[in-house]
């Protein structure tokens, strides 16, 4: 028997809808924004890299007699990546993934599962062909309604939704029980920067990346990773300037966003961190990646002072890293919590991707 929910599909927003969800969401993360200012940062956004060629997606659930409605419950935003998977016992492979953001649903219609239904839907709609090709999973028609009809989508490998709900929302709104989320485990140092401006940066890491990627053999363990060119890395920059930090009393004038040793000795890897900023209590400087020769502790040491005689000069209260690697961890006086916020949680749609590691995982 269907549930009451499948009379509600998951539809791509036409231009009035796409206004109206984001209309809403400014209310709850606009950071101070005006909606008229939110709504022209969103339309600037969509111009740039990351986002063309129809890469950025806004949806909506709404009645499937009724897809125009700007009554619509819920909405939320996809971002297609390219990604790098590496499956047990076979060699790595040009794929497809999606960031999932700005869920939001409105307080009306809060608490009635609506959320969670556009969620199951749209993984199928991201990945329903590698659903039920690779993985041999059958949409429940009974119990959804018709799956979405969205023939441009669905060979996706994995989606990613930094949830700050918790880990549970991503879990039950899965097209199947297999969601992986990796240990949000972070460093952090209380106050502290200085930064230099890393032109190319994003597209050098992504082609180390690469280079990683197309050194495993066969038999190497299952791995995946985003990619930071084409720009992915940018966009966390992007959606913070001009709009926020102009009406914001904690941002920073002119503020850098990252810096490269110039120290580095031939052969020697590149030592680099780039950063967004988060201005929430306590205000931080959040490192997006970051690059240091392995086991050099003392380059280390120097990147992170580096880092924090910045936060100081910006009047930042802490340095947060991601996901730092286990022989850097206790280098420094620093805090390794458990993330609770900001969680990221992993849908994997294919078998043989269910054990990957996800590498290159930070912010």
């Amino acid at each position: 028997m269907s549930s009451p929910l499948a009379h509600f599909s998951l539809f791509i927003a036409n231009r009035a809808q796409k206004n109206e969800s984001r209309t809403r969401i400014c209310a709850a993360w606009g950071y101070g924004m005006t909606p008229e200012q939110y709504l022209a940062r969103d339309e600037r956004m969509e111009k740039l890299e990351q986002a063309k060629d129809g890469n950025l997606i806004t949806w909506i659930l709404a009645p499937r007699d009724n897809p125009e409605t700007l009554d619509f419950p819920c909405s939320c935003e996809t971002y297609k990546r390219a990604f790098l998977a590496k499956p047990s016992h076979g060699v790595v492979e040009n794929t497809t993934a999606y960031g999932i953001g700005s869920v939001f649903t409105a307080v009306e219609h809060r608490g009635k599962g609506y959320a969670t239904h556009m969620m199951h839907l749209l993984h199928w709609a991201l990945a329903g062909n590698t659903l039920s090709k690779k993985a041999a999973i059958s949409y429940p028609l009974d119990l959804w309604g018709e799956p979405p009809n969205v023939p441009s989508e669905g060979d996706g490998v994995v989606s990613v939704l930094f949830s700050d709900i918790g880990s549970e929302f991503y879990r039950v709104a899965g097209p199947t029980p297999s969601v992986v989320s990796p240990p949000p485990l972070l460093d952090e140092w209380t106050l502290v920067q200085d930064p230099l401006t890393l032109d190319g940066i994003w597209d050098r890491e992504a082609d180390r990346i690469r280079h990683y990627f197309s050194s495993l053999s066969v038999d190497a363990i299952p791995a995946m990773s985003f990619l930071t060119d084409e720009g992915v890395a940018r966009f966390q920059y992007a959606r913070l300037v001009p709009e926020i930090f102009s009406i914001h009393p904690r941002a920073p004038p002119d503020p850098n966003w990252g810096l490269i040793s110039s120290t580095t000795s031939p052969g020697e890897e590149e030592t680099f961190a780039t950063w967004d900023i988060e201005l929430k209590d306590p205000a931080k400087l959040v490192v997006t990646r970051f690059r240091c020769p392995s086991n050099n502790h003392q380059k280390f040491e120097s990147l992170v002072y580096k880092l924090l005689d910045l936060a100081r000069e910006y009047g930042f209260d802490e340095v947060e890293i991601w996901n730092l690697a286990p022989d850097l961890q206790g280098v420094l006086n620093g805090k390794t919590i458990w993330r609770h916020d900001h969680l990221a949680c992993m849908a994997v749609y294919r078998p043989d991707l269910k054990d990957a590691e996800w590498l290159f995982n930070e912010k």
